[in-house]
């Protein structure tokens, strides 16, 4: 497994109801029009794909999700 710096988020919009936000997923500066939950990357590895942990920041509601993806970007699993 290898650490990377390859990955940036760009939030969209406000949060929702329940205080979760989105970010565009953007992969050595280029926006790949993937969005996905959460505003802050806490970690990004790369092992037969890339495996990304993003936390939501939002006040009395954190999270953490955990993201993994293909080499091509596609979301194969999240929780």
């Amino acid at each position: 497994m290898r650490n990377l710096s390859s990955f940036s988020l760009q939030p969209v919009g406000s949060a929702n109801d329940r205080g979760l936000s989105k970010s565009l997923l953007i992969f050595e500066g280029h926006i790949t029009g993937t969005a996905i939950n959460g505003v802050a990357l806490e970690g990004q590895f790369e092992y037969r794909g890339f495996l990304l942990l993003v936390l939501q920041n939002a006040p009395f509601e954190e999270a953490l999700h955990i993201y993994y993806l293909s080499q091509t970007l596609d979301i194969l699993d999240h929780v």
